[in-house]
């Protein structure tokens, strides 16, 4: 994959004596065996943070407690690599701290991160789902999430679609293929033109090739949904790879709408590949443009202007500027949608009825809460944002809903509506199990779901 370099970085799997964080220990115990890498095993140990007392249930049981428990995790998981791998080098390693901050802190140094996509759950286990799809969404090396069975045969899949990290995941499932010695099949789902899609997978393929040539490629080109696609040919391969974010996903959606779904729904394992931070500095590893890549995948005026790449336009995404919302008088209707998930896919059911998306305002996560509440009080008062949904007749229950619904890891959405699409707007926003769906125009508040 496009795996950190540093000499001698090791493999790292999460554990917490779940069955799923040994299934993930025997696919890492093989990412290292096949790249001759060290594998470090870890368990984040939460329990000192919380005042939790590790030891011994009693001085004359001393084989006890929480802190021997870890720790018999950890032992259980290097012999099960050991099985698997006799000849890799294994260290296990008893942090302190919560899961999600300790693997991101171990992705830094890592060539791979390997988790189970769910363990024992509550606050004592590691790979719960929420963990899993956080560290796939701002890790610093690929985490490959484990879903699934553990398939031995079937090609290695990629969803391309010209992006950023789409390019850098291509690469990936290449390495990935030359190791495991499997065929690739690239996919890429088209909605306008099946010309220019065939076009764009050809030019997101160049240079590849010609670097693993010992790679059988079965490229594969088809109308329909990306999530839905991949999803399907996740049954019959032994790896999925995909970047975090693709074209059709809007700034500040850090995991894309596609790896969500497959990090919740693939029947296989799933790599995620995520472009490195800009100050890191641009990657040297895998990259076609610096191996005489024809296509200039790499030159920034085709990276940063989208008018001068072939192949279908780039979608353009909703808005975060909430500034830009609040100074245009417009009429709109606004929700509360569970998880990025669902909201992703009312982005699609919205672009499908014409609604132009690039209009819609979302808020969610840490940012979404503070611009709700600018100066720290329940929903600031001084905040442009609650005085503007104010001037059209919110009520402080309305915006505590909001409020409440952002700190609980909902999304809001306010997406311009006229009074004529307003009901069937909000019926999009229902199916998604969107809630405390409102109205709202010049003197004409009103509630389409109740709160």
């Amino acid at each position: 994959m496009v795996e950190n370099e540093r000499s001698g970085a090791p493999v790292v799997v999460g554990v917490d004596g779940s069955e799923q964080a040994l299934a993930a220990v025997r696919v890492a115990a093989g990412q290292a065996r096949d790249r001759k890498a060290p594998l470090r095993v870890v368990h984040a140990f939460i329990w000192p943070s919380l005042h939790v007392d590790v030891g011994p249930v009693a001085e004359d049981m001393p084989g006890t407690g929480l802190r021997h428990q870890a720790e018999d995790f950890l032992a259980e998981a290097a012999a099960e690599a050991v099985k698997v791998a006799p000849d890799v080098a294994v260290t296990t390693a008893l942090v302190e701290g919560s899961a999600t901050p300790v693997l991101l802190a171990e992705s830094r140094d890592a060539r791979v991160l390997v988790l189970g996509d769910r363990g024992l759950g509550g606050v004592s286990g590691l790979i719960v789902g929420s963990v899993a799809v956080h560290t796939a969404a701002h890790g610093h090396c690929p985490v490959l999430v484990v879903r699934g069975g553990e398939p031995v045969g079937g090609p290695v899949v990629v969803g391309v679609d010209g992006s950023e990290t789409s390019l850098l995941a291509v690469g990936a499932a290449f390495e990935e293929c030359s190791y495991r010695g499997a065929d690739l099949v690239p996919v890429l789902v088209w909605k306008d033109s099946e010309e220019a899609a065939r076009r764009l997978l050809s030019e997101s393929l160049a240079g590849w090739r010609e670097r693993y040539p010992d790679v059988a490629v079965r490229p594969d080109v088809v109308h329909g949904n990306p999530r839905q696609v991949l999803v399907e040919r996740s049954r019959t391969a032994q790896l999925v790879v995909v970047g975090a974010r693709g074209r059709d996903t809007f700034k500040g959606l850090v995991l894309g709408s596609v790896s969500q779904a497959l990090l919740h729904h693939a029947a296989c394992p799933v790599a995620v590949v995520r472009a490195a931070p800009a100050q890191d500095g641009p990657a040297k590893r895998n990259d076609p443009a610096e191996q005489g890549d024809p296509t200039n995948q790499g030159d920034p005026a085709k990276q940063d202007d989208p008018t001068k790449r072939d192949g279908p336009p780039r979608q353009e995404g909703p808005v975060e500027n909430v500034d830009e919302f609040i100074d245009r008088p417009v009429d709109a209707v606004s929700g509360l949608v569970p998880d990025r998930e669902r909201l992703a896919g009312l982005l699609d059911d919205l672009r499908a009825a014409g609604v132009d998306v690039a209009r819609v305002v979302v808020l969610h996560g840490p940012e979404g809460v503070r611009i709700l509440d600018s100066d720290g009080s329940r929903h600031g008062l001084h905040s442009r944002f609650v005085r503007f949904f104010q001037n059209w007749g919110y009520d402080d229950a309305v915006l505590n809903l909001y409020d409440e619904g952002l700190r609980n890891g909902e999304a809001a959405l306010m997406i311009p509506a006229s009074p004529a699409d307003k009901d069937a707007i909000a019926r999009l926003v229902h199916r998604r199990q969107g809630h405390a769906i409102h109205y709202f125009g010049a003197g004409n508040a009103q509630s389409l779901s109740g709160p």
